[in-house]
């Protein structure tokens, strides 16, 4: 999580500085769906996948500080998160190139991911609804090595 931008955020809205410890938000997500491959020669597949599944998540307790004017604290919270189980899903598309026959494989890949996810975010005694939402790009190269068959 951007803690920083979120604290100069704040420190710009309040109009007193404010300091956000740093948080992270891990999500793992778990999918199983049908994975379609196209040989275009003897060189070259496409594979195409579209997959379904659930999200669990971890987002880490992060703490706001606000100090006045004179540098003296007024406000300390502890952002508490319990977040819930969602459904996810990420489709997407590799070309992969055979570099050494049927062993070492070079792929263009680029796949999108997306998930709803609600939560509960708790300061001291009051509790909040929220939902996130996240949509994820992935694009890149990556290298598989499958190890002969004896």
């Amino acid at each position: 999580m951007d803690t920083e931008t979120m604290a100069q955020d704040f420190t710009e809205d309040l109009g007193l500085e404010t300091r956000i410890s740093d948080s992270r938000y891990s999500p793992l997500l778990t999918t199983i769906g049908p994975d379609f491959r196209i040989d275009a020669s003897n060189k070259i597949s496409i594979n195409l996948y579209a997959w379904g599944g659930i999200v669990f998540t971890d987002t880490r307790a992060f703490r706001i500080t606000v100090f006045d004017d004179m540098g003296d604290e007024v406000l300390k919270e502890v952002v508490n998160f319990d977040n819930n189980v969602a459904f996810g899903y990420n489709f997407g598309l590799d070309l992969q190139f055979n570099l050494i026959e049927d062993f070492v494989f070079l792929s263009l890949y680029t796949d999108y991911t997306g998930m709803n996810q609600k939560s509960t975010v708790s300061f001291d005694a009051e509790n909040f609804e929220g939902l996130t939402k996240m949509r994820f790009l992935n694009y890149g190269f990556k290298i598989t090595v499958i190890p002969p068959n004896k």
